[in-house]
Formats: C-alpha cells, sequence, structure tokens
C-alpha cells in the first residue's frame, strides 16, 4: 500500500504503527485523520515514516486509501470506529492489516481486517483474529484459538490452544490463559493474571488464579 489513513489519534498507538511501518519493505504514507479537534503532543514520529494530520470535515471526498485505527483501549475503538462509520459507511472496504515483519504467524491462521499485530507476536495454527483486534509485544496465541472483534491483548501475554475470546475483551499485561478457557464479551483480564477457567462477560477477572472483583 503507498498510502494509509490511521483513524483518531492516540500517540501511544501512533507510535507502536509508525514502527511497524517503519519496517515495511514499502514504507505508506501516513495521514492522521482526527475527528477531534486535540492537538497530536507526544512522541510518536519515526524518521522513516512521512506523514500529515487532518481533521474528518476537511476530507473532501470519499475515503480512498487503507485505513487503521489508530486508538489501543477497547471503548475508544469502538467509539472511534462509530463515529467514523457514521461519516464513511464504505469504511470496511478500505481496512488493512498493520504486522511487524518480526512475527511468527502460522499459514492456517485466519486474520481479518484492522487487526494491528507488534514485533515477536507467535500465532499458532488454525487461531481466528477478528477485526480491530490490537496485538502487542511478545504475545503468543495458541492453535485453535479465537479472538473477538475490537480485543486488545497487551504485552507478553500467552493464551494456550482451543481458548474463545469473545469480542471487546482486554487482556492485561502477562497474563496467561490456560488450554480451553472462554472469556466473556466485554470483560478485562488484569495484568499478571492465571486464568484457569472461564470468565463470563462484563467483568474484571483478577488474580493466580484469576477471580471476578467486578461486575463492568
Amino acid at each position: 500500500m503507498d498510502k494509509i489513513d490511521v483513524l483518531g489519534a492516540s500517540i501511544d498507538t501512533l507510535s507502536m504503527i509508525f514502527e511497524i511501518l517503519a519496517h515495511q519493505t514499502h514504507i505508506p504514507q501516513v495521514r492522521i485523520v482526527q475527528n477531534t479537534s486535540h492537538a497530536l503532543d507526544g512522541d510518536f514520529i519515526h524518521p522513516k515514516v512521512s506523514y500529515t494530520s487532518i481533521h474528518v470535515e476537511n476530507i473532501e471526498n470519499k475515503l480512498s486509501n487503507k485505513v487503521i485505527l489508530g486508538v489501543y483501549q477497547v471503548k475508544t475503538k469502538y467509539a472511534v470506529w462509530n463515529s467514523f462509520t457514521e461519516l464513511f459507511p464504505e469504511i470496511e472496504q478500505f481496512l488493512c492489516n498493520v504486522l511487524h515483519p518480526q512475527h511468527v504467524i502460522a499459514e492456517t491462521v485466519s486474520l481479518d481486517k484492522g487487526i494491528q499485530i507488534n514485533p515477536f507476536v507467535v500465532i499458532a495454527p488454525y487461531a481466528k483474529i477478528g477485526k480491530y483486534v490490537s496485538i502487542n509485544r511478545q504475545v503468543s496465541i495458541g492453535h485453535h484459538t479465537s479472538i473477538g472483534d475490537f480485543s486488545t491483548i497487551n504485552p507478553g501475554v500467552n493464551i494456550a490452544g482451543h481458548c474463545e475470546i469473545a469480542e471487546g475483551v482486554t487482556i492485561g499485561m502477562g497474563a496467561n490463559i490456560l488450554e480451553g478457557v472462554k472469556i466473556g464479551k466485554n470483560s478485562i483480564v488484569g495484568a499478571g493474571s492465571l486464568v484457569l477457567k472461564d470468565i463470563p462477560e462484563n467483568v474484571l477477572a483478577l488474580g493466580s488464579p484469576a477471580k471476578i472483583i467486578k461486575e463492568l
């Protein structure tokens, strides 16, 4: 791809996306498309990646570039996606994946669109990764495991085989999820947790072994 639109402007996420793009064989030009008036304040620029910034109101024509979400937190991803979908109903056809080349992804893995994968991620055979999923560095995803749309997997997470991670789940840094576990929609697994059994929807689970702390 020659050009890519990054929708939204989280500085932390932009820094990760720029790092991934800088390691592509062909580095695309980046346009950051904001739907707020907030200034871009913080370190995210990469010397190999050129970019411009534009407010969504100043886009005169329909989308023409590939697009990726520029936010990482699950609730923010939903909000940004809903906002841009209202403006550009055709947006899904422009979704792309942004994958750092230092990954190991089995040929039988199913990747949807709008996925961000950072360095040193390993995904085993027959795993399924849904739309708008963010996978941070040094994550391992086991065979036949599914990750639902909009989910975010933080650094150092290990997910065993045959797990089902539903839509909108957040898994905290360094968590370990054992074979066959199911985690319900919009739930959060705290950092460093050891998940031995299923977690229902809309809860915060934390600890080793993980226990439900509260409903969300």
